[in-house]
């Protein structure tokens, strides 16, 4: 049963991390389509919002998962 939800953990920090790296390049992508700058922090948006929660709660899963759960990295993490 725990290699079971050792497998689960692993698979979603991989799903989040990907995707949290998705978000990001599409957005860094899209800053050579902005013309001003207002286009430009507007294409910044699914990066702050989607792709940076993304990582960093992928990256504290896996500090998790490997090395147990720790109040002070999920105060750091908060």
């Amino acid at each position: 049963m725990n290699s079971a939800l050792d497998i689960v953990l692993a698979v979603l920090v991989a799903v989040l991390l990907l995707g949290g790296a998705f978000w990001m390049l599409t957005s860094a992508l899209s800053m050579f389509h902005a013309r001003d700058s207002f286009s430009r922090i507007n294409v910044l948006s699914p990066a702050t919002g989607l792709g940076l929660p993304m990582i960093v709660i992928g990256a504290f899963l896996q500090h998790t998962r490997t090395g147990g759960l720790d109040p002070v990295v999920l105060v750091k993490t908060l």
